[in-house]
């Protein structure tokens, strides 16, 4: 089992460098009803915007972030395939 004075440095490094690397930013895209956006909510372990079955939802570009979290997600709508 680690020494607690470990864990405890070892947390505060983990913070530090999450502070100092900042936020990264991605962007999600593809077909209307792929599941860009079920995708996430489970990156984000939680329900932060809505979902459908096989069908857009998503009528707008929109930035999600979680509190505490250093990841902001970028959901677009869905893309048409012209053909």
């Amino acid at each position: 089992m680690a020494h607690p004075d470990l864990l405890n440095l070892l947390k505060t490094e983990i913070d530090k460098a999450g502070h100092e690397m900042g936020m990264c930013n991605v962007l999600i895209a593809g077909r209307a009803g792929v599941g860009k956006s079920t995708l996430i909510n489970s990156v984000f372990h939680g329900r932060m915007v809505a979902t459908g079955q096989g069908k857009p939802v998503t009528k707008t570009t929109r930035f999600i972030t979680k509190s505490g979290v250093p990841l902001g997600i970028w959901d677009t709508r869905g893309l048409a395939v012209r053909g």
